[in-house]
């Protein structure tokens, strides 16, 4: 059993935000501070699925009494590296490897109440599941972007591509224009 923790760096204090997950790995805080997303298995799942809760605690979910947490994605694949956009709580990028080897999607995060996203819903990115990994991404504001990818949209994602055997760093804008890989 893993569970999720938030520790204030100052006082050293510690709260349990959610409890009773497995394999929990990736997590990332909203832009507003309010949600988590993270990968894990839950239940009998093989497979590592995105969710999201919420970090305010008076935000039970009546039902199993604990924070409010919606199950995003519901894929036979791993879906790893979440991170959400900066100027939004719902846009979400991730690489999955549910076409083979791990590709970048994104998609808008569902609300409580709201079935996962299935794969064929999902904003398709970056490879093509036979290219080798696209993996890591994160979001970068315009001013943190490389100058070599000049871009002129005020956000990037930046991510790991191996796609010739050898890892390289790219990027794309926010209107899915790829980029050349920073010179080593």
């Amino acid at each position: 059993n893993n569970a999720i923790y938030d520790r204030n760096l100052r006082s050293n204090q510690e709260t349990l935000i959610i409890d009773g997950l497995s394999n929990v790995q990736g997590l990332a805080y909203s832009p507003d501070g309010a949600r988590l997303v993270f990968s894990a298995r839950m239940g009998t799942d093989v497979d590592l699925n995105l969710y999201w809760v919420t970090t305010d605690p008076t935000a039970i979910d009546p039902a199993t009494h604990k924070p409010q947490m919606v199950q995003i994605t519901n894929a036979a694949g791993n879906e790893v590296n979440a991170h959400w956009a900066p100027n939004t709580n719902a846009l979400i990028v991730f690489s999955s490897n549910v076409k083979g080897d791990y590709d970048l999607y994104s998609l808008t995060a569902p609300s409580p109440g709201q079935p996962a996203v299935q794969p064929a819903n999902w904003n398709h990115i970056v490879g093509n599941g036979a290219d080798g990994d696209q993996m890591y991404p994160c979001w970068l504001p315009h001013g943190g972007v490389p100058a070599v990818f000049n871009f002129t949209d005020p956000f990037a994602v930046l991510y790991s591509d191996n796609s010739t055997g050898n890892f390289q760093l790219k990027a794309f804008d926010s209107t899915g224009t790829d980029a050349s890989g920073v010179p080593q």
